[in-house]
């Protein structure tokens, strides 16, 4: 499932989250922060202890933390996120600069077919390690942010986090999702004790109930991430709330282009729907 947080400046998320996050996604933890006028990042955090100690030193910058957990590409530090948006999306476990970054919660079920009609009509294959979000990231730098699909994603930038998908706040920090936030029930008159109203219910249960949730939601319009930057001046928000598009239909056929195909309802039907 994976987990990402987004936090302005001054916030962080606490000792029990953060470790709720990490224990729910176990896959390793990566980060990115405004600092300077550049976009900085640390990935390949393995253990919670190694990534808390890290995360600790974020608390004056706007930041993201990625929580991973693995669907595709096994489990290594080479594919905890972010990754860099370009052409070959390389694999860098710390860096500074002006490059753009993306994060993502979800699972693009045909990456293997992205990464095969890129790498075709480039006649290159990238090197090192490759997962669906690598190739999404490449396919982001040639095609922008059009191919992307219903799954949660941010893009960020030295100065703005734009996200896609649906988003829930809590204490003043954006989440991706909430199901490391597992709510426990008492019952002070009662033998049982304490109770985990989730522990009875099974993924599918997880996803119908945060369906409904969001659905009410909808009354409101949808959920602005109104957070600002560390340029005080600044008139717009440095996040910026995208909602998801949906693809007209395009039939595949040999005359098709890269954009067509790797932008084709063909694809986009057959991705993880969050």
């Amino acid at each position: 499932m994976c987990v990402i947080a987004i936090c302005e400046e001054g916030l962080k998320l606490d000792n029990a989250t953060f470790k709720a996050c990490f224990e729910a996604n176990s896959h390793g933890a990566g980060f990115a922060w405004m600092e300077g006028g550049e976009l900085h990042w640390s990935k390949g955090h393995m253990t919670s202890r190694e990534a808390w100690k890290k995360y600790k030193a974020l608390y004056d910058f706007p930041h993201i933390a990625h929580f991973r957990l693995s669907s595709s590409g096994g489990i290594c530090k080479e594919l905890t996120h972010p990754f860099m948006i370009t052409e070959e999306s390389p694999i860098e476990m710390e860096g500074h600069g002006q490059n753009k970054l993306l994060f993502h919660n979800g699972t693009v079920s045909n990456w293997r077919e992205m990464l095969m009609i890129m790498a075709f009509n480039a006649r290159k294959y990238p090197d090192g390690k490759i997962s669906d979000t690598r190739v999404m990231a490449m396919a982001v730098s040639i095609l922008g942010d059009k191919v992307l699909d219903t799954s949660k994603y941010v893009i960020a930038s030295p100065t703005e986090f734009i996200t896609y998908g649906n988003w829930e706040k809590k204490d003043g920090i954006y989440f991706s999702n909430l199901f490391f936030n597992r709510s426990v029930v008492s019952y002070t008159n009662s033998h049982r004790g304490t109770w985990d109203e989730y522990d009875a219910l099974t993924y599918e249960d997880l996803r119908s109930k945060e369906h409904k949730s969001k659905k009410k939601d909808t009354k409101t319009g949808e959920l602005p991430l109104q957070l600002r930057g560390q340029n005080k001046q600044l008139e717009t928000p440095f996040v910026r709330y995208q909602k998801s598009k949906k693809r007209d239909t395009v039939e595949e056929d040999d005359t098709m282009s890269v954009e067509e195909r790797l932008t084709s309802s063909y694809w986009s039907g057959r991705r993880y729907q969050s």
